[in-house]
């Protein structure tokens, strides 16, 4: 998980892939709370949460939204390139 901080909501505004998998996630589950994560190692991040919840799965990238995603929760990580993939590897930690 990024060692960072939350630096605000996401606006919908992420270009390339990494806009197309929060796109992707927000489609499945419109109640969501993405959080922008900053980190001084140069990686970025998103933290994704059901709005009743305190779990939240994280998203990193490197820096312009380009893979590999690592998608993660409090428990277990996934790495994958493909923007699909981590949609479908946010939603799972999501549900479990």
């Amino acid at each position: 998980m990024i060692a960072g901080m939350e630096t605000g909501f996401w606006t919908g505004d992420a270009d390339g892939p990494v806009g197309e998998v929060l796109r992707l996630v927000s489609t499945q589950v419109p109640e969501l709370v993405i959080r922008c994560l900053s980190s001084s190692s140069g990686r970025a991040g998103f933290s994704i949460r059901l709005e009743d919840s305190l779990e939240a799965v994280e998203i990193e990238y490197q820096a312009v939204g380009e893979s590999p995603f690592i998608v993660s929760d409090e428990y277990s990580w996934v790495q994958v390139d493909d923007p699909a993939a981590a949609a479908e590897a946010v939603l799972g930690l999501l549900r479990a």
